[in-house]
């Protein structure tokens, strides 16, 4: 069978709780209500550079002031809402990360990366990414950034709307991309900048105008707004198949799943279709973080929340017919328990094993892996760590094999008394695994390296696809032992071997991936050909590429179009950076 590669899990701190949905004014310091303020009942931050001819901002201290000087992300969108230039005036809205919550011209000079929408003589003008180490002289002698970004958002309408990303990748690396999409996947234009390495203390989110006379104007609304600390790269979860059943948010800008608890006596749920996946239903993986940000379970009749792989996206637990394989969390008894079942209404024929005994319910972390090991057992594992390597608890237990057809990993909860309990949880980095084969993709990084090891039943032949792409987009120069074998073009995939493998390999495969250019790839793999001391393993390089300029890999695939399989301990692991 196939096998793909898991996704980069997100690290660093997530510091998107300033940015929740714009209901409160807490922690926004405003210079001018009328012009930058955040609309509580309308549940976004408002801007305007406008007639007055004054500078004005918006700013929130993020993290406390520990904002990291070589790596974070911030996303948002941006709605252009008026536009209304005069040959003689230059109106500016900053975007970005500051070290100061002043506006501009006001105290000491200001450091920033930022985006800058500029409305000057003609309709339409660009954004740009700078930095800047002086915005006073800067302002005063009538210059708005220093541009090394030209986008056209306006196109060249008064009005549109866009989704941007800002990146510090190091002390001196900076990126901007801008999206058609609030998935961020259709990216429209990307940058990358140097700035010096004295740029730093950028510890406040801040939108700030610049205007040079009291005539003309420009508008904006800005909302979902994002920002990690720490990291360089963020995942984005595939909104394709997600289905929702009442108070639930599928965050798409850092692949959160928010899970609230209920107090109105209403079940909720959310579920991801994974039919494309094709899970077993013998063998699979399920992986998540699982972040309890507040609890109340001092109250009776708290509701019931069950994580895991489902046979029903319908309503929530025990409210229509739907088997499933999950853990349970009942916040009465302060308990996690593996639980399983094929369900009739009213919820019967559900069983809830012995619970766990060493994590108890309380607001932190822990990461969650269940794994089908058969069409009747079930491991369900706890660990405190994302490399699920330390281990809380571990139970294994006997399910019925009529559990099938369960292709909907999803939340759920059951609640039958209105309650003024409630859990509320943050759900990241869902990886599934049908066997060996991985139902996602990881970040686009720049380099990435692959360590492949393909133990064979029968006669397999092994190759490379990148992001599902079986087209003849691939070419490689093939060697074995040191002699120049073959040259293939217009290939379907990249060989890990040069003829069909008929005994054990061992590959590395290094690739140089970025946006705009083939993928280069070099490759180095020993082939066992028999086992025994006395036999000599064969040598076998290859040095290919992937000619599609418009995407990053980022997913991997090691297919099989030979007659045997992949036996046990076949692997793939992927190693990234920027």
């Amino acid at each position: 069978i196939d096998f793909d590669v898991f996704p980069d899990r997100l690290t660093g701190s997530n510091a998107s709780d300033f940015v929740a949905n714009f209901t409160s004014t807490t922690g926004w310091t405003s210079t001018d209500g009328g012009k930058v303020r955040i609309e509580n009942e309308q549940d976004f931050l408002f801007i305007r550079s406008t007639v007055d001819n004054s500078n004005d901002s918006i700013a929130n201290q993020i993290l406390g002031g520990t904002v990291s000087d070589t790596a974070w992300v911030l996303r948002g969108s941006l709605n252009i809402t008026d536009f209304i230039s005069d040959n003689a005036s230059q109106k500016v809205i900053f975007i970005g990360m500051w070290d100061t919550s002043q506006a501009l011209g006001v105290g000491s000079n200001q450091d920033a990366i930022y985006l800058a929408i500029a409305c000057d003589n003609s309709l339409g003008n660009n954004t740009g990414l700078a930095w800047i180490a002086n915005v006073n002289n800067q302002v005063a002698n009538n210059k708005a950034h220093d541009a090394d970004f030209t986008y056209d958002v306006f196109n060249p309408m008064v009005e549109g709307r866009f989704f941007f990303e800002l990146k510090r990748t190091s002390s001196t690396g900076v990126e901007a991309t801008i999206y058609g999409d609030k998935g961020f996947t259709d990216v429209l234009q990307t940058i990358r900048a140097t700035i010096p390495a004295g740029v730093t203390g950028l510890e406040y989110f801040k939108i700030s105008n610049r205007i040079d006379v009291a005539t003309g104007e420009i508008g904006a609304t800005i909302d979902e707004l994002e920002f990690w600390d720490g990291v360089t790269n963020v995942c984005t979860f595939s909104t394709a198949g997600v289905q929702e059943n009442g108070n639930t948010d599928l965050n798409y800008c850092n692949e959160n799943i928010f899970y609230p608890g209920t107090e109105n006596n209403s079940n909720i749920s959310i579920s991801v279709d994974l039919t494309p996946s094709n899970i077993s239903d013998s063998g699979f993986v399920i992986r998540c973080k699982i972040d309890v940000v507040n609890n109340n379970i001092t109250a009776s009749n708290a509701p019931l929340h069950w994580i895991g792989l489902w046979g029903s996206t319908a309503g929530a637990h025990g409210s229509v017919p739907q088997s499933g394989i999950a853990l349970r969390i009942d916040p009465t008894t302060g308990d996690y328990a593996p639980s399983h079942g094929v369900l009739t209404v009213p919820a019967t024929g559900w069983t809830v094993e012995t619970a766990f005994t060493d994590l108890t319910i309380t607001n932190g972390a822990f990461f969650l892996e269940i794994s089908r090991l058969s069409t009747t057992r079930v491991r369900m594992s706890l660990y405190r760590d994302e490399l699920f390597t330390d281990l809380i608890q571990s139970r294994t237990f006997a399910i019925s094999s009529s559990l099938i057809d369960l292709r909907f990993w999803g939340i759920k909860n059951r609640v039958s008394t209105a309650s003024t309990a409630f859990w509320e949880v943050v759900v990241t980095d869902v990886e599934v695994w049908d066997n060996e084969n991985y139902a996602d993709s990881f970040a686009d990084h720049r380099m990435l390296e692959t360590q492949v090891r393909c133990n064979q039943q029968g006669v397999i032949e092994a190759n490379h696809i990148f992001n599902s792409d079986d087209q003849t987009n691939y070419s490689r120069r093939n060697a074995l032992n040191g002699a120049n074998t073959s040259v293939t073009a217009g290939e379907r995939f990249l060989g890990l071997d040069v003829t069909n493998t008929d005994a054990d390999n061992f590959a590395f495969l290094r690739i140089e991936n970025r946006l705009g250019l083939n993928a280069l790839t070099n490759q180095n793999n020993v082939k066992a050909n028999a086992f025994g001391p006395a036999n000599v393993p064969d040598r076998i390089e290859h040095n290919g590429l992937w000619r599609r300029t418009n995407e990053q890999v980022n997913k991997i695939e090691i297919s099989n179009d030979g007659a045997g399989s992949y036996d046990t301990d076949s692997e793939i692991v992927v190693f990234g950076t920027d």
